[in-house]
C-alpha cells in the first residue's frame, strides 16, 4: 500500500513544488526541488526499480528547462 501512495506521490510532488514554492533569483529551481523529492520518495520506498529512478532526471531535466538531455547524460 505504501509503495503504491509514493508511486502516485512522488510524481505529484514534482509537479506541487514549483506551484508552491517561488525563487525569483532561481526560477527553475522549484523544479529541481520537486524532481528531487520525486526521486527520494520512489528511492526510499522502492515502488519502482533503481534505475527507473535514476532515469528521472534523463526525462524531467528537458521537460522542465533545467538542462538540456546532452547535457544531462
Amino acid at each position: 500500500m505504501m509503495k503504491r501512495i509514493a508511486l502516485v506521490l512522488g510524481p505529484l510532488a514534482a509537479v506541487l513544488f514549483p506551484l508552491l514554492v517561488s525563487i525569483p533569483e532561481y526560477p527553475r529551481a522549484p523544479f529541481m526541488m520537486g524532481i528531487g523529492f520525486w526521486m527520494v520518495l520512489w528511492w526510499i520506498s522502492e515502488c519502482a526499480p533503481l534505475a527507473v529512478t535514476a532515469l528521472i532526471p534523463l526525462i524531467a531535466f528537458p521537460l522542465t528547462g533545467i538542462a538540456t538531455a546532452k547535457e544531462i547524460a
